[in-house]
């Protein structure tokens, strides 16, 4: 039980991660635009 919310928690941190990582490219690309 324990192993499967550690696997559930860490699936939802990467993707948390991911998003970010696409706000920031998206953040840095209107940065260069503008």
């Amino acid at each position: 039980m324990l192993k499967w919310r550690g696997l559930i928690v860490n699936m939802l941190y990467t993707q948390l991660h991911q998003n970010f990582k696409f706000l920031e490219d998206l953040y840095i690309k209107i940065h260069l635009l503008y």
